[in-house]
């Protein structure tokens, strides 16, 4: 997925200790409503450091509910004990990926206008990252009146970095790529940036 030199991205534990950070400084409205983007598997860090960061539950929908509870005993118990059905429960509140934009944002405050005058969104993928441009912990911070957006580089994927290591202990005899792969120069292309010695790639990425 992230087969280019451009992918680098911090580890995961320096994100979800920016994602902590921000939850808390974000926290000190009572009326603010925290989103958290996720797919029907995956991004599972993010909302659970949240609700820790500030002791609170998190809501998820019955079909997020039915996935997590298929993880059985490899979703830790303390994390389970988080999770709660009722959205009126906490302000903590994981819903789709689609959901993070402002456009939804802006729906889901007026749903909610009773009880939230703020929605703060987390928006967790590794295609926000931009390495020439990346700043304390790599966050992205948006606004827009009431609406906030965090743009997070977390990603379950490996990083173009962690693919090279990767290949390089288990020196491979032949590498088929899966995503992009064309059959042609584009595969080619993956297959030698993974192989190449780390100067090239390094010059490879300056140029990118």
């Amino acid at each position: 997925t992230y087969c280019a030199p451009q992918h680098v991205f911090p580890p995961q534990a320096e994100v979800l200790a920016a994602v902590r950070d921000a939850v808390l400084a974000e926290a000190f409205n009572p009326k603010v409503l925290f989103l958290f983007g996720t797919y029907t598997i995956g991004k599972e860090r993010v909302f659970f450091e949240a609700a820790r960061a500030l002791g609170r539950k998190v809501y998820v929908g019955k079909q997020k509910r039915a996935v997590l509870d298929a993880l059985g005993d490899a979703l830790p118990a303390g994390d389970r004990a988080l999770v709660t059905t009722d959205d009126t429960a906490t302000n903590l509140h994981v819903v789709p990926m689609g959901s993070i934009s402002f456009v939804r944002m802006k729906t889901i405050l007026k749903y909610y206008r009773a009880r939230y005058d703020t929605v703060v969104a987390f928006k967790p993928t590794g295609w926000t990252f931009e390495q020439a441009k990346k700043h304390s912990r790599a966050t992205k911070r948006q606004q827009r009146g009431s609406l906030i957006q965090y743009s997070v580089p977390y990603s379950e994927h490996s990083s173009f970095d962690e693919l090279r290591e990767l290949v390089g202990f288990l020196a491979p005899r032949a590498i088929l790529p899966h995503v992009g792969n064309d059959r042609g120069p584009r595969a080619a292309k993956m297959v030698e940036l993974l192989t190449a010695p780390t100067r090239a790639v390094a010059v490879e990425g300056e140029e990118a």
